[in-house]
């Protein structure tokens, strides 16, 4: 954190180089829990190798608390912070603490759904802190003086807030997100990773996607048959997942307490699986889940139960 007013290192030199580089415009923010359940920032450090494996790692990855969350393209983002809280004695007017600085951003058009702002207010009583990336490709987040990594921005905790807006004749549908800076982030403290120094178009990643099963059907000792869908789409007709292999399916056997290895996985017609795997005993409880981490990513909402008969 920058010292606001330190009498040890006295002021601050105000010469500056030539050129300066910064960054542009808003356009996705990836959200992350702020630290991990090892009590670690979730930061991006200096010596990360910032290519498809180490993207890859962070949005698909299967520990919740380290998984990096990136939201579509965002417009119409206003982030002012408010004058300085003051006090006036005596005709004088003085400074107490820094306002606060919100953030305040729309998403428009399909992306804008309530599927989308059930996703977000996951986080609303979450400590998350957000990087912003911006239209250049430049990842803008806080310098740590000490360990010299970039930090999420830290959010103040229950400050977010969502609101859907819906379509009209000459609007598409919307949904606005805010909150709040946490009170002691400072201004001098943003910095950025500009694109020259990462290896993927920050642009055109993909984020984890949610996926979820039906109910079992055509249950037998040796498969099954599910079908997989997104959580968006039509109450009743969800939009089909496509494209799963076999090795992305866990099946485990509850009743021995052994992993079943899914031998096939046909799909036909798109989003239904015909799950094929070695004879299990009547009457024992099996547990599906689904979980790609490679790429774009895919995991399933809940696990699929299924009854040998």
């Amino acid at each position: 954190m920058a010292a606001i007013c330190s009498c040890k290192t006295g002021m601050g030199n105000h010469g500056q180089p030539s050129c300066i580089d910064t960054f542009a415009r808003d356009a996705r923010l990836m959200f992350v829990q702020y630290k991990s359940d090892a009590g670690v920032i979730n930061s991006i450090k200096s010596t990360d190798t910032l290519d498809q494996t180490f993207w890859d790692g962070k949005f698909n990855n299967t520990d919740i608390s380290q998984r990096f969350f990136l939201t579509p393209t965002i417009n119409s983002v206003v982030g002012e912070r408010a004058e300085s809280v003051k006090q006036d004695v005596d005709g004088i007017s003085f400074n107490v603490r820094q306002g606060v600085r919100t953030y305040d951003g729309t998403f428009y058009g399909g992306v804008a759904s309530p599927e989308y702002q059930a996703a977000l207010e996951t986080m609303s009583c979450q400590t998350v802190g957000f990087f912003i990336v911006d239209v250049a490709g430049n990842i803008i987040g806080m310098e740590n003086d000490i360990t010299g990594d970039l930090d999420p921005i830290l959010i103040q905790r229950n400050t977010l807030d969502v609101m859907y807006k819906f379509p009209t004749a000459s609007e598409v549908q919307s949904m606005k997100i805010l909150f709040n800076y946490e009170e002691n982030e400072s201004d001098a403290d943003l910095a950025f990773v500009g694109k020259d120094n990462i290896s993927v178009d920050m642009l055109t990643q993909s984020a984890m996607s949610t996926v979820v099963f039906s109910t079992a059907t055509a249950i037998s000792t040796t498969g099954f048959t599910t079908t997989m869908a997104f959580l968006y789409g039509e109450v009743f007709e969800k939009a089909a997942y496509e494209g799963a292999v076999v090795g992305d399916f866990t099946l485990f056997n509850e009743t021995t307490a052994l992993s079943v290895t899914v031998l096939t996985a046909p799909e036909s017609p798109a989003g239904t699986y015909a799950l094929t795997f070695a004879a299990q005993t009547a009457a024992d409880i099996l547990t599906l889940s689904y979980q790609k981490v490679t790429g774009q990513g895919f995991e399933s909402k809940t696990d699929l139960s299924i009854t040998i008969p």
